[in-house]
């Protein structure tokens, strides 16, 4: 036989549809790997890097959950703050949107909603409009935010003890 087959040498092209949250897992892995790239930024007191801040971060969010074991949430009242934690914990990653935000706190919609109002109004939180979604928003910290919360984790386990 003379002639031959042709072979298709295109790739074969599927269409995968992803969810919201599959979109925002791959934008925090994405942003991950970037920041592994890139070299730790020093925390401005007593030379700790922010990894380690925010490790202490993280140990506090640990703590606070642990006490939940044992004791009725109703009486550790501090919304606000535990909003502050996620969001220092997760800040350089893609920004929280305000459900994650709200799960990640273990609070109610109204609370969050009354919380991130206050939190803005001290000029701690920005909220932006998430680009597909427009009955969502994300919030990040602001600069003087993280400032606060460097300063406070640079000293978190130092200086004297409140109560004697």
């Amino acid at each position: 036989m003379s002639g031959s087959i042709a072979e298709n040498t295109e790739p074969q092209r599927k269409i995968v549809e992803l969810s919201e949250r599959d979109v925002r897992d791959a934008a925090r892995l994405l942003t991950v790997i970037a920041a592994a790239a890139r070299p730790p930024e020093p925390a401005p007191a007593q030379g700790l890097t922010r990894d380690q801040l925010v490790d202490r971060a993280r140990e506090q969010i640990a703590h606070r959950k642990r006490r939940t074991e044992h004791f009725p949430k109703g009486i550790f009242g501090e919304p606000a703050w535990d909003m502050l934690l996620v969001l220092y914990v997760s800040d350089g990653f893609a920004p929280e949107t305000i459900r994650d935000l709200r799960e990640q706190a273990g609070l109610t919609h109204s609370t969050a909603f009354r919380w991130l109002d206050y939190l803005e109004s001290q000029q701690l939180i920005t909220r932006k409009s998430h680009l597909a979604d427009k009955r969502s928003a994300y919030v990040e910290l602001t600069e003087r935010a993280r400032e606060k919360l460097d300063q406070y984790f640079s000293g978190y386990f130092h200086g004297d003890p409140i109560i004697r």
